[in-house]
């Protein structure tokens, strides 16, 4: 089934799965499993799954640079998905956590990950550390999913976790690029001005992965939907835009250029996580709707 670039992605409704490798032994044991899953999904009006090809890095579909996750034996996890999607009329995003939860990257390629002013690596949470999307992480990322999407056919890719941390990134990649840029050496207190070269850096080197991924969407598989999820690492949305009176680093307007659409990743009363008022996440919707000219999905 090759996908058809149609109008679907503007009013999906799209659910996330992930699974965990170790919870099944046997191939039917998986089939049996998605199959439940993706049928569940369809049940309660979903038309959209959302499935990470990867678990811990690791891949759990065919031809990817990662290394394959053994832990589900021979069987091709995502191309069950594939077929379980497909068959119901439903459609399937590639989903990826982006710069976070990538252990594989994190402890094979060290000198990828995001790092503050004085070289120590950016954790998103004690256990998981953030990669740079100037470092080779940010073409191994946009290279596999070129490989992905070339063998499987496929809606969507979502990517989230599209960000630098604060204080980040000072690694060898972004002082490299920077000067390339600027033409002279990126300083710490750099961080600190606002407006300066520095947030404008960050800005471009974010839109360039965008784009970047999408010129690979256009030559591997130019009908499948480019779906974009910036973060701002704790930040209020409501301030995240071009012209706020403290400037982050995601150029929306540029990113209009680019993505089909933006998915914005912050909770209404949900338990586990910060909340942000109700009519802050709104007006955040308005605002980037207007910047991009494009759809914006969001979790409430």
């Amino acid at each position: 089934m090759k996908p058809v670039k149609d109008d679907w992605y503007k009013l999906c409704r799209i659910y996330l799965e992930f699974i965990n490798p170790k919870e099944r032994a046997s191939v039917q044991e998986w089939e049996e499993y998605i199959e439940k899953s993706v049928q569940t999904a369809k049940s309660v009006g979903l038309n959209t799954l959302a499935f990470d090809p990867y678990y811990g890095g690791y891949a759990i579909h065919k031809g990817s640079a990662a290394p394959y996750n053994y832990d589900i034996g021979e069987a091709d996890i995502f191309s069950m998905m594939e077929r379980a999607v497909h068959k119901r009329g439903m459609k399937l995003v590639a989903f990826s956590m982006g710069m976070h939860f990538q252990p594989y990257t994190c402890r094979q390629y060290p000198s990828w990950v995001q790092r503050d002013s004085k070289g120590e690596p950016i954790r998103y949470t004690e256990n998981w550390l953030v990669m740079c999307p100037n470092s080779p992480f940010g073409n191994y990322l946009i290279q596999d999913f070129g490989r992905l999407i070339s063998q499987y056919p496929i809606d969507g890719i979502y990517i989230e976790g599209l960000y630098f941390a604060d204080g980040a990134c000072f690694c060898p990649y972004c002082r490299e690029k920077f000067v390339n840029t600027y033409g002279f050496e990126m300083l710490s207190e750099e961080a600190e001005r606002e407006p300066s070269q520095y947030t404008k850096f960050r800005e471009s080197s974010l839109t360039d992965f965008v784009r970047r991924m999408r010129r690979m969407i256009d030559q591997k598989s130019p009908e499948t939907i480019w779906m974009a999820s910036p973060s701002a690492f704790g930040d209020d949305w409501a301030g995240m835009h071009s012209g706020a009176e403290r400037p982050f680093e995601i150029d929306f307007a540029s990113w209009g250029k680019y993505v089909d659409v933006i998915h914005m990743e912050r909770q209404w009363g949900y338990p586990t996580t910060p909340t942000f008022p109700l009519r802050n996440i709104g007006q955040s919707v308005q605002i980037i709707r207007a910047e991009t000219h494009k759809p914006v999905f969001r979790n409430t």
